[in-house]
């Protein structure tokens, strides 16, 4: 009987490890995850899901990249972008691209 009350309470414990880590690895994953940001991806702006620079083991995603290239920029242009600008959504994103692809100085 004692050795099956141990077994129990060796199997909670472990249970409740486990919910634990798993717990913590979904939420570094679910804040890794949010977000978008601009930087640029070789040459062309881009726009990415998650954090700039990733959280622990979750890197960001390409979502798009958008017909703009380094080169086209003004250099505080790149300077700003290279800090990677980062928004709410891909929606706020894209008019902020709208923006600057028709007026950069109206960003």
């Amino acid at each position: 009987m004692k050795r099956i009350a141990l077994l129990r309470k060796n199997a909670l414990f472990v249970g409740a490890l486990l919910a634990v880590f798993l717990t913590a690895a979904f939420g570094v994953r679910y804040y890794g995850r949010q977000g978008t940001f601009v930087d640029f991806s070789d040459d062309q702006v881009a726009l990415y899901r998650g954090r700039p620079g990733g959280v622990l083991w979750v890197s960001p995603s390409l979502l798009t990249t958008y017909p703009l290239r380094r080169s086209q920029l003004e250099p505080t242009w790149q300077e700003t972008i290279d800090r990677s600008i980062t928004f709410t959504s891909a929606e706020a994103a894209q008019k902020w691209f709208d923006a600057l692809s028709k007026n950069p100085s109206a960003v």
